[in-house]
């Protein structure tokens, strides 16, 4: 949950970005460890938009700049995606737009427009790419990880992204981005992986994004054994998204 307060602020700066940046916000999300379900007390916002121009803008000789990017002011980072450049990256796979759309933590949404954004990314999810987009990043994170001081927040990130992959391989379709939803999956109760896991949870909830963990030798073992197997899988591969359905949801949208 998002404290009243914070998201009154947060509902505030966005409306400043649309004033100032003269764009209409089609959706504002929270990403990275609050949406995942595991922040820590010193956890920034991680506010994430995608938002569109005034059609004419779009009817130019040279492109502009397609990207928002927000000083950080404290713990709230504000930046986000063009319409376009959306678009554009979900017809090449990429993962974090799906991450973007599956947020649990909504600040605004225009609720048509993100509809069909949705069904959209549906149409165009790439397994392939995805699967190899998490599982390098699970297998850069644990190479990161070893022999080197481990906070609860590096390996959580690492776990995460590792049952991502895994998801990708075995269902094939946009892994979810809650936490809780993965280890249910994957990481049984009743295992002790699955009660390390959750004591790193309750620490980093409750301590600083940097405090040191010193007994995790289990926990990377069992994350070495997972990357070992998922590199022999091989996801589902993708129907390329038709181009005419995304011209004409980016021309729905633009109206």
């Amino acid at each position: 949950m998002i404290d009243p307060d914070r998201r009154a602020e947060i509902l505030l700066a966005l409306e400043e970005i649309e004033h100032k940046c003269e764009v209409k916000i089609i959706l504002a999300i929270e990403s990275g460890s609050r949406a995942w379900g595991f922040p820590s007390a010193d956890s920034d916002y991680d506010v994430r938009i995608i938002y569109a121009h005034p059609r004419d803008w779009y009817l130019s000789v040279f492109e502009g700049r397609d990207v928002i990017e927000q000083a950080i002011s404290g713990d709230l980072d504000i930046g986000g995606w063009d319409l376009r450049k959306t678009l554009r990256l979900l017809a090449a796979g990429n993962a974090v737009v799906h991450e973007w759309l599956a947020s649990p933590i909504v600040y605004r949404q225009d609720e048509t427009a993100t509809a069909k954004l949705k069904q959209l990314a549906i149409q165009a999810f790439d397994p392939r790419a995805t699967y190899h987009h998490y599982l390098s990043m699970a297998a850069k994170k644990l190479e990161v990880l070893e022999g080197e001081q481990v906070t609860a927040k590096r390996f959580l990130y690492g776990m995460r992204t590792l049952l991502c992959a895994r998801w990708v391989a075995e269902i094939g379709s946009a892994p979810p981005m809650r936490f809780a939803d993965l280890l249910q999956r994957y990481v049984p109760e009743s295992t002790p992986e699955a009660e390390h896991i959750a004591n790193l949870m309750r620490k980093k909830a409750l301590g600083s994004e940097k405090d040191i963990e010193e007994e995790v030798e289990q926990l990377l073992a069992y994350s070495r054994g997972m990357i070992s197997t998922l590199k022999n899988s091989v996801a589902p591969q993708a129907h390329k998204p038709n181009a005419i359905a995304l011209d004409a949801c980016f021309r729905d949208l633009l109206r």
